[in-house]
């Protein structure tokens, strides 16, 4: 345990309040999005093991791209989907020795639950709502940097997403609707990996370049499953697939081609 004057209280992204080590040498991420957050605040060097989920093979997760080494490192749970809201592997974390756990998608009375099995202080983050950059992610960078002592990282990382937004917005402000494509996204990710049918009215790629998401049609805003008859008859201009249900599209395509076959947008390559 470090000295008392090398502590600092924190309120987590659940309102908890933790007392954690000042700039702890060693620490886990569990949950997604916790290790992305800490990537992007550049560090890794303090990451002492990570969830296997880590460890297959990056789509989707550039953070791991940029940062191989990670994957090198002890397995410390299962983590991914099946993996949320549930305990890491006590053993394995404690033969890693973290100061402290960073945390994402657990309930607090979980967190806090956790907390006192290892006697490791646990801060819950947010990689907010899915496929969104939003304040509470910008709150989790903020509350990670000021106990990682990177606080002016944080503030860089918050003012790059801002501005890159800002900049995709105005760059297509010009555009009527009726002239866009119409799109959709399949694939999106919903506590756990789904097909084609799975989608998101509120998917920031395509909110930031104001792009004609068809699944507005179905809901304001946020995820939905859709009918694959009702992605028949929209018959989208464009199609995207999120890299995390790509595997699933593989193997449903090989199944049922014939619907995958009617789409124009695969007609006419214009299926990312």
């Amino acid at each position: 345990m470090a000295p008392a004057q090398e502590r600092m209280k924190v309120v987590d992204l659940e309102k908890r309040t933790v007392e954690v080590p000042a700039d702890p040498e060693k620490i886990i991420c569990l949950g997604p999005g916790s290790l992305r957050l800490i990537c992007y605040l550049g560090m890794t060097k303090k990451v002492a093991g990570v969830e296997r989920f880590e460890k297959t093979p990056p789509v989707g997760r550039a953070y791991l791209w940029a940062n191989p080494d990670l994957a090198k490192l002890p397995p410390v749970g299962p983590g991914g989907p099946a993996g949320i809201n549930k305990d890491p592997d006590l053993e394995a974390v404690l033969k890693v020795n973290p100061r402290l756990i960073f945390i994402s998608n657990m309930e607090p009375a979980k967190a806090e639950a956790l907390q006192k099995k290892l006697k490791i202080p646990v801060v819950i983050l947010s990689y907010g709502g899915f496929a969104t950059f939003d304040d509470v992610v910008f709150d989790s960078l903020r509350l990670a940097g000021k106990i990682l002592k990177a606080e002016k990282r944080a503030e860089e990382v918050v003012a790059f997403i801002e501005g890159a937004r800002r900049d995709l917005l105005k760059r297509t402000e010009g555009y009527q609707d009726s002239n866009k494509p119409r799109v959709y996204i399949g694939g999106i990710g919903f506590r756990g990996t789904h097909g084609i049918e799975s989608t998101d009215a509120s998917y920031f790629p395509l909110d930031w370049v104001r792009a004609r998401n068809l699944a507005r049609e179905v809901v304001p805003k946020g995820h939905a499953f859709v009918d694959k008859e009702k992605i028949l008859s929209w018959d989208p201009d464009l199609i995207f697939i999120d890299g995390g249900g790509l595997g699933n599209i593989r193997q449903d395509y090989q199944k049922k081609g014939e619907f995958y076959r009617h789409l124009k947008a695969l007609k006419n390559r214009q299926a990312f």
